[in-house]
């Protein structure tokens, strides 16, 4: 499958994207190029374009002109929906403009001009002057906010002052560094060299001092970047007021998943966080994290059975407290809770490979709690590695034992992708 995926974007001419990593880690120029691949696979006949090339810098732009081109000298069709006349122009045989949801009309490639189309999008004459008139050239002596000496990328010594009452515009194509400078005006990227100053000279090097001093950051990639998908409204708006609130998250993709999940609170300014049941080394790791993004944290985890990483743990400046939880009677509650709260008799077991020491708690846990209420343990299956395996173990017990009535499933990451792959077998309680 993955060579597959390699010849399709190999097909399209896209270098650089791995086909084993995962979607959800990809910048967001790279997973516009993902679904160009996807759709150029099926080998269609008609392709619909919307607006897909203002997500793209000027390599990706040429991969979709090429296949555009590709299509049309293969006798195939393609519809290109933009709002740029320029481009319409450049890549069209033919046009039509719509307005307020009417056809206003078709222009031959023979036809096009600027001003016509901007005529037939507006429904009047527009003339060449588009910029401001009101302002005066003058700006206030005071400086909000200075950047010297960037180097980052493909930015090289860039320096620029932001004045009171100034709008500052940065234009350039996606690839150009400007959305990345943004980032480090904000403190969410730190620069290779250089500072970035508020003209009482407090230096932003992390979202957490942007936002004590009352900046804010709106990101191009808004749905991975602007929001807490899993918080509520209320969460959200809550947390960009800085009041405290707890926002629940869900982490799925391994100890990538995990870091890329907390940087992203971390950048959106949070400065606590409750840690909730990760792998021992994913706690050395958010140790790390939040010790270096200067972000008080509290652990809820299960014991940790290596004494050096306690100690290392319980040595960081920023960790408020813990609680540890116990495998064996927090097993025993699950399945009481089961069958008290939802009549669970006949119960299945899905999880990890048995022997270590905290599987073995939970394993007896989960006994005396059937052996209490009476319940039957239908079958086990172990050694589960990802959520495709959960999916089959599903779908086995299912056709197996039609009398199951409850599912007991640990597998920390690997159940999170599970549930949903399997809730078409299994309406998960």
């Amino acid at each position: 499958m993955n060579t597959a995926a390699a010849e399709v974007l190999d097909k399209i001419g896209v270098e650089g994207i791995d086909p084993t990593q995962v979607v959800n880690f990809m910048p967001f120029e790279e997973r516009k190029l993902l679904e160009v691949a996807r759709a150029e696979c099926a080998e269609p006949q008609l392709l619909i374009i919307d607006e897909t090339t203002t997500a793209l810098g000027r390599e990706g732009r040429d991969v979709m002109y090429r296949l555009i081109n590709k299509m049309r000298d293969g006798n195939r069709s393609v519809l290109f929906i933009s709002h740029d006349i320029e481009e319409l122009m450049d890549i069209c045989d033919s046009i039509i403009v719509l307005r307020d949801g009417h056809y206003i009309g078709a222009l031959n490639r023979e036809e096009m001009t600027v001003g016509a189309l901007r005529q037939m999008m507006v429904g009047r004459e527009i003339a060449d002057n588009f910029y401001r008139s009101d302002w005066n050239g003058r700006l206030t002596d005071e400086v909000a906010l200075s950047a010297r000496d960037i180097c980052y990328g493909p930015m090289k010594d860039l320096a620029l002052d932001l004045h009171k009452g100034e709008i500052l515009g940065i234009g350039g194509l996606t690839d150009c560094g400007m959305h990345d400078f943004g980032k480090i005006l904000f403190g969410i990227i730190k620069p290779d060299y250089g500072t970035v100053k508020l003209s009482d000279g407090t230096g932003i090097a992390n979202p957490k001092q942007a936002v004590k001093n009352h900046m804010a950051y709106i990101s191009k990639n808004r749905d991975t970047e602007a929001l807490m998908s899993a918080g509520s409204v209320k969460d959200n708006m809550c947390q960009a007021a800085g009041n405290v609130e707890l926002v629940p998250v869900q982490i799925a993709g391994g100890s990538d998943g995990l870091q890329t999940t907390y940087e992203n609170m971390i950048n959106m300014g949070v400065d606590g966080i409750l840690a909730v049941s990760f792998s021992e080394g994913s706690v050395r790791l958010l140790a790390d994290l939040f010790e270096e993004s200067d972000v008080d944290w509290f652990l809820v985890n299960r014991r940790l059975s290596d004494e050096s990483l306690k100690e290392y743990v319980f040595s960081q400046s920023k960790l408020v407290g813990n609680e540890f939880c116990y495998e064996e009677e927090t097993a025993y509650q699950m399945v009481k809770k089961l069958h008290e709260d939802y009549g669970v008799k006949n119960l299945a077991v899905i999880g990890l490979t048995q022997g270590d020491a905290a599987g073995d708690l939970r394993d007896q846990g989960l006994a005396r709690a059937c052996e209490e209420f009476g319940i039957k343990m239908l079958t086990e299956t172990r050694g589960i590695a990802s959520a495709g395996d959960v999916t089959n173990a599903v779908e086995g017990i299912i056709s197996s034992y039609p009398e199951v009535d409850g599912l007991f499933i640990v597998g920390g990451n690997v159940t999170n992708g599970a549930l949903a792959g399997a809730s078409h077998l299994f309406p998960p309680i």
